[in-house]
């Protein structure tokens, strides 16, 4: 009796001395992250998450903990794994979790969009209750972690406040976004920029090219916008598509005003006129490919 008294005075006997230890560890393993949405700023994660603490004597029962960003609990799971808790060698003990859902981030930023990162928290907090002192343990993200179209870059486990968070961070694939979205509207916009090759004297066929590429732009835009959610502020997308709207109105009013010119002028100032008007046209190409030179200096500055 007196061996079993002085081993609890001194810390001896964990499993009753961690007994009112409101500690609890807590280990993730990402499994798979897929079905993520940019529009609904939503992603699916399997995962297993390993509880360690001295609150329970068995496994049974809900978890002392839950995730604060996770959606639709009714078509989520988080059950414990059949294998049953591992008691530590410091008496405590390590549960097993299965959990799958879909989760929400409010931590993306759409501003340097189609680059720049993207950051997809997992956020542990206690279930109300439940007096626990939430501590991060081990992490990582299987091989099925990665994203179509973003490159893992790597993942923390931190603690904010009296939550856990396990934040993934993917950069947007520049291959992927450039063949996407910037491809199609460089294509139709270097289209835009070639027309004052043609020579000043075809009023009728400079005229007839601006109208179907701001059409073309409007589609593309379009296109764009429905994958992404409603924004209180402007992607460098939106920086890119106004600046090709702007380009193709200017475009559009020089050469209605270089026809009327040319329609106006004697024959024998003709040929002067057209020199200038040349020239023109190539400080407005130069412009023009200055400013989207400057769009993307300032897209790549948001990243």
């Amino acid at each position: 009796m007196l061996i079993v008294v002085l081993a609890m005075t001194l810390g001896l006997a964990p499993g009753r001395a961690c007994a009112a230890d409101p500690t609890v560890s807590v280990d993730i393993q990402i499994r798979n992250i897929h079905n993520f949405s940019t529009r609904d700023k939503t992603f699916n994660v399997e995962a297993t998450v390993w509880l360690t603490s001295a609150r329970g004597a068995d496994g049974s029962g809900p978890a002392p903990v839950e995730f604060a960003n996770l959606i639709q609990p009714w078509n989520s799971r988080i059950e414990p794994l059949p294998t049953a808790p591992e008691l530590q060698r410091d008496g405590r003990l390590r549960r097993g979790y299965s959990v799958q859902g879909s989760f929400y981030s409010d931590q993306i930023n759409f501003g340097a969009f189609p680059f720049g990162r993207l950051l997809l928290p997992v956020i542990v907090q206690p279930r109300p209750g439940q007096a626990v002192d939430l501590r991060p343990g081990h992490g990582g993200v299987g091989a099925w972690g990665g994203l179509n179209g973003y490159q893992l870059q790597g993942w923390t486990f931190r603690r904010v406040d009296q939550r856990l968070e396990f934040l993934i961070a993917y950069r947007a694939s520049p291959g992927a976004a450039l063949m996407r979205w910037i491809l199609p509207l460089a294509i139709v916009m270097l289209l835009m920029l070639l027309t004052p090759n043609l020579s000043s004297s075809l009023v009728s066929e400079r005229l007839t090219i601006p109208p179907v590429v701001m059409l073309t732009v409007v589609f593309l835009q379009q296109a764009y916008r429905e994958v992404l959610p409603s924004l209180p502020y402007l992607t460098a997308m939106d920086w890119l598509y106004t600046l090709s709207y702007l380009v193709t109105l200017v475009f559009f009013i020089h050469f209605m005003h270089a026809g009327n010119r040319i329609l106006a002028v004697a024959e024998a100032d003709r040929p002067a006129l057209l020199r200038r008007l040349d020239r023109w046209d190539l400080r407005l190409q130069l412009g023009s490919v200055g400013l989207y030179l400057l769009v993307a200096l300032l897209a790549w500055r948001l990243q």
